[in-house]
């Protein structure tokens, strides 16, 4: 097993054993992704790994630092759909409401094109992609 899938497997750990209530624990996981994923070569950390980071550093409290791989996913793509997810998560936890605005509008306006992109990324989250879409969508 690669330093990748043992990191994107504690991430997925991670978001299970939290879904399940057992945020101690999941803490703990959480806080062994990040260092897993922080082993990594920085070449090997694409959209997808920045978004694990991202929600991994939500989960421990550290918005400044999800904000970090926010800005790269944004900065290298800046339609990206985990980004602008990730961004909304962020200016909700700091009470940013113009920034939560900013990143709902920013994903309305990129969904229909980025979804064409086909990204394995998107793959990979799709239930978080459409839940956002329904979400956005829905309440305008």
């Amino acid at each position: 097993m690669s330093q990748r899938e043992a990191a994107d497997r504690l991430f997925d750990r991670t978001m299970r054993t939290e879904s399940a209530g057992y945020t101690t624990q999941a803490l703990f996981f959480a806080d062994m992704a990040v260092q897993t994923y922080g082993m990594l070569p920085a070449d090997e950390l694409d959209a997808d790994a920045h978004f694990h980071l991202g929600l991994l550093e939500l989960m421990r409290g550290q918005p400044d630092d999800a904000g970090l791989h926010a800005a790269a996913i944004l900065g290298t793509a800046p339609d990206h759909l985990l980004g602008w997810v990730l961004q909304e998560r962020i200016s909700e936890l700091r009470g940013d409401a113009a920034g939560v605005e900013q990143a709902q509008a920013r994903f309305l306006e990129a969904v229909d094109a980025q979804r064409a992109l086909n990204l394995e990324e998107y793959a990979q989250h799709i239930g978080i992609i459409d839940g956002q879409e329904t979400r956005l969508k829905s309440a305008r």
